[in-house]
Order: structure tokens, then sequence, then C-alpha cells
């Protein structure tokens, strides 16, 4: 007996379902990693700051000597005062160097409830006494509302978190 099976040219709706459904996944999942690093940058400029204004504030101290925190658009960099000519200076110190932002990261940062614009002299000061300046620094994508923040009260406590506008 000779059975002749007939098959037609394309994919049955099953093979075209099965294939969709594989696409969902894979792009929901790369989706959600993609948003999950650019999220985690956000986390690594926050620690990057609070790891160098402690730097600073102990060398502050220890040096008898005032920093600033230079925030703009695309980085940030701690200067160092110099009361013989009265001047922000950059320092050698590989640590106080210009540190260059992500084009996606986006900073706000608020003095006293006010928001600060970006760049020119040193917003945020640490004097020799170890005083630091109190401000928050709003973290986030480009052009979306910060989600996260970096806080340094009236204490001299520096805390981090989701962002909560400054009223």
């Amino acid at each position: 007996m000779d059975i002749k099976k007939s098959y037609a040219n394309g994919f049955t709706l099953i093979e075209v379902l099965v294939v969709i459904v594989i696409i969902a996944i894979v792009s929901g999942v790369a989706l959600l990693t993609f948003s999950h690093d650019r999220q985690r940058d956000c986390v690594r400029v926050a620690d990057s700051i609070s790891h160098l204004l402690s730097l600073a504030e102990t060398d502050a101290i220890f040096h008898s000597t005032t920093f600033g925190l230079v925030i703009s658009s695309n980085g940030f960099e701690m200067l160092q005062y110099r009361e013989g000519d009265a001047s922000w200076k950059a320092l050698p110190n590989r640590y106080y160097h210009f540190h260059r932002l992500g084009s996606d990261i986006q900073l706000t940062l608020y003095i006293d409830n006010k928001k600060v614009s970006l760049g020119g002299a040193p917003s945020i000061i640490i004097s020799s006494d170890g005083s630091v300046t109190p401000f928050v620094l709003g973290i986030g994508l480009s052009d979306e509302l910060p989600s996260y923040q970096l806080k340094m009260d009236s204490h001299h406590e520096i805390s981090a978190g989701s962002f909560h506008e400054e009223e």
C-alpha cells in the first residue's frame, strides 16, 4: 500500500505562534536586562560620588585644606581651594580627576531645597574641619525624572536610595 502525504508549502499556525512566543520572551528578558543595567549605572554614579566625598573629607581634615565638588552635565570633579591666589585648582590625584558620565545619565543638584545649575565653581564644599555642604543629588536617565538620589544631611551623614522630590 502506497501512502502519499501531501504537505502544503508554508508554516502552520502553531509554528508561527510558537516563534512569536519565543521572540516575545527573548525580547522581554533583553529589555529587563538592559533597563536593570541602566539603573545600575545610576547606583554606580552615586557610589563613586559618595566614595569621592568620603576621601575628600578625610584629606581635608588631614591636610587642613578645602575641597570643592564640581558637578556638570557630563561629569564631576574634585578641586582644591588655593588660598594663596584664591582659586580652585584641579588635583593630580587619580581619584580627584574628572569623572565622565555616560551619555544617558543625568544629574540634578539641590542645595537648600533649591535646584542648582550645574558646572562652573564648586557647589559642594568640603571644609578643613570635615564639614560638607548639605545637598541632594538626583541621578537618573536622560530626559526622565531622577530615580536615585545621594543625600548629605546637615549632620554630615550621607545616604543613597530612591529619589524623593525636594520641596
